[in-house]
């Protein structure tokens, strides 16, 4: 079933791009190759859970953050406080968990046209959380695959600059790919399937790390500066 709705998205993906007058820049993404979504104790990510495609910038600089910016971001983030790295983040779409799967758990399939330049050739990360908000949500994850370049954003013209078909198969297990997350795959039944490898996200912190408060002191001094030098 998980290559029949490859079959199906790839098809899509091709006629929009054959199609006269439509932008050939889009960008195919989901959970539906081999592998799935999961929380943390490996059980597949709920239906309806949102997912969001997009990248990461410093809303000050709009300089695009690294992983490791994001993964600093991420630890300094509580639940009940989510707000700085949600400014950094620039969203080119959002799906659900059972979009484009058959309503199933742990899988999804989208497919999103380039409407903003903003994102071009920009690396691509998927966001995912455990419930339908982000405000709502406990656990979480970000994922991308440096490197591949399906994992870019391509250019927002009507005859070239894509598609691209990313899926979370391609992130690497190791920190380069899971920015956030759990550091191994676990497994789980997915569309009937036992064993069914699965990436699994993270709790969110009820707490900030303690080793970042210093980072998120300096990172305000630094944003009250900026705005001060703005001013005059």
């Amino acid at each position: 079933m998980k290559i029949y709705m490859r079959i199906l998205v790839t098809a899509a993906l091709l006629l929009q791009a054959l199609m006269p007058g439509v932008k050939a820049s889009t960008v195919g993404w989901g959970s539906f190759n081999s592998v799935g979504l999961a929380d943390l104790s490996s059980t597949p990510a709920t239906v309806g859970s949102l997912v969001r495609l997009g990248f990461f910038r410093d809303p000050i600089s709009l300089l695009t953050l690294s992983s490791g910016q994001i993964a600093i971001l991420a630890a300094a983030s509580t639940v009940s406080n989510k707000t700085a790295i949600n400014a950094a983040f620039q969203e080119f779409s959002s799906t659900t968990i059972g979009t484009g799967a058959g309503s199933q758990a742990g899988l999804w399939s989208q497919s999103t046209g380039n409407t903003g330049t903003q994102f071009a050739s920009q690396p691509i990360y998927y966001w995912t959380y455990n419930r339908s908000t982000l405000s709502a949500a406990t656990q979480w994850g970000i994922f991308t695959a440096p490197g591949n370049p399906n994992w870019t954003f391509p250019a927002d013209t009507t005859v070239t600059g894509g598609p691209v078909n990313s899926d979370l198969d391609n992130v690497p297990v190791n920190t380069t790919g899971i920015v956030v997350g759990q550091p191994t795959l676990g497994t789980a039944t997915i569309n009937g399937s036992a064993g069914t490898p699965v990436y699994r996200m993270a709790a969110i912190a009820a707490v900030p790390e303690p080793s970042t408060l210093a980072f998120g002191a300096l990172a305000a001094l630094a944003a009250a500066g900026a705005r001060r030098r703005h001013r005059k």
